[in-house]
């Protein structure tokens, strides 16, 4: 991978986050009553779908010749900012209902009761199974993991499974996962098609400019035209009250959204030097802050409402929502520079359980752990 695309994937990443910060922080239970960011919250997550996607593909498995190393490392990245993010939230949720229990009421999607049970539903990917929304407490953003988890292992039996055991495997797990979590499966596998194909899509310099400019636009100009709500009407006539009425149920716009950010990728592949002359006076810091995105994201809720619940005697407005925004990002970054490198550490403890099981399955993947050494980029989704 050049390092001009993995520079642009890194500032897609982070802006993906702060798309999703922001957006929540639109709310009137969070401060920000006085602005509004229709959709754009969802958008950033099924871009991070595609994303994910993608990058999963360029490592795989060039740089995990094993099931054991493919499925550890994916395990380790989530698990080592997942696992303290969810202690956290039921940590910093009690403090904020302490001090103001109303911040915390009139969420659609969070819940508190049986606070242990949606915790460890959320740290197994097991909270949106089949047509299950289990929100873990204010952490609303972990229902994105409860997805992309699943994509991992159908992507990862699929390339390591052997010919026999592949198609039992698969239907398998897409039983287990059920047809919620299916319907955006294709989104994510936009991003593996684009690396897998990327050589048969070369677009000449002028139109791959035009397409990285114009993609974000007509993102903006679907929701100033209510598409995807226009959208979500079809589906409610096509597919069952069941499906339409669950949390994230609408696909026909996540779709159609995660195809103006392929084509976007597309593109920026077409022009990464171009991309890399543009981005590299701010290379380091877009590297530095690309590193937190999942800490952003992970832990942005809970500390948004808590710097809320603090902040509610303030008046609702622009410095209200600067104050809440700003604390709650720095609080992620101090989060961040705790667990973030925790994950190479919890990966080598994966991979020794995974030889007590079976030595000879993870010798090499040990082996390997030890010689790997860094590429343009890490794969942090």
């Amino acid at each position: 991978m050049s390092a001009g695309l993995s520079l642009y994937l890194d500032l897609v990443r982070l802006a993906a986050a702060l798309t999703v910060v922001v957006y929540h922080s639109g709310s009137v239970h969070a401060g920000g009553g006085w602005m509004r960011m229709p959709g754009f919250g969802p958008d950033a997550v099924f871009a991070f779908f595609v994303l994910s996607g993608l990058v999963i593909a360029y490592t795989t498995p060039s740089h995990h010749p094993t099931a054991a190393d493919y499925f550890a490392t994916r395990v380790a990245r989530l698990w080592s900012v997942l696992l303290p993010a969810l202690v956290m939230t039921g940590i910093l949720d009690a403090i904020g209902i302490a001090i103001a229990p109303h911040v915390y009421e009139g969420w659609a999607w969070a819940a508190w009761d049986h606070p242990v049970w949606r915790l460890l539903c959320a740290a197994f990917f097991l909270n949106e199974i089949w047509f299950f929304s289990i929100a873990p407490l204010s952490n609303i953003p972990v229902w994105s993991l409860g997805f992309e988890f699943w994509y991992y292992v159908l992507f990862g039996i699929w390339v390591y499974a052997s010919a026999v055991m592949r198609t039992p495997l698969l239907l398998l797990t897409a039983f287990f996962m059920g047809p919620k979590l299916l319907l955006f499966f294709p989104t994510w596998l936009l991003g593996v098609g684009i690396w897998r194909y990327r050589q048969r899509w070369k677009l000449p310099p002028p139109l791959a400019i035009a397409v990285v400019l114009v993609a974000p636009t007509l993102i903006v100009a679907a929701h100033a035209t209510h598409l995807p709500a226009h959208l979500f009407q079809l589906e409610t006539r096509w597919l069952s009250a069941s499906i339409t009425d669950s949390k994230y149920g609408a696909f026909l716009w996540p779709l159609l959204l995660s195809m103006i950010v392929a084509a976007n990728f597309i593109a920026a592949m077409s022009i990464t030097d171009r991309l890399y002359l543009l981005f590299a006076p701010c290379e380091r810091p877009i590297q530095y802050f690309a590193g937190f995105t999942l800490s952003i994201y992970l832990l942005h809720m809970p500390l948004l409402l808590l710097f809320s619940a603090l902040m509610d005697h303030a008046p609702i407005g622009f410095w209200r929502s600067a104050a809440t925004v700003m604390s709650a990002l720095i609080g992620c970054l101090l989060f961040g520079m705790v667990f973030e490198s925790q994950r190479r550490p919890l990966r080598r403890i994966l991979l020794r359980a995974a030889a007590l099981i079976d030595p000879s399955y993870s010798q090499n993947s040990l082996v390997h752990s030890k010689r790997k050494g860094r590429g343009h980029v890490r794969a942090r989704n």
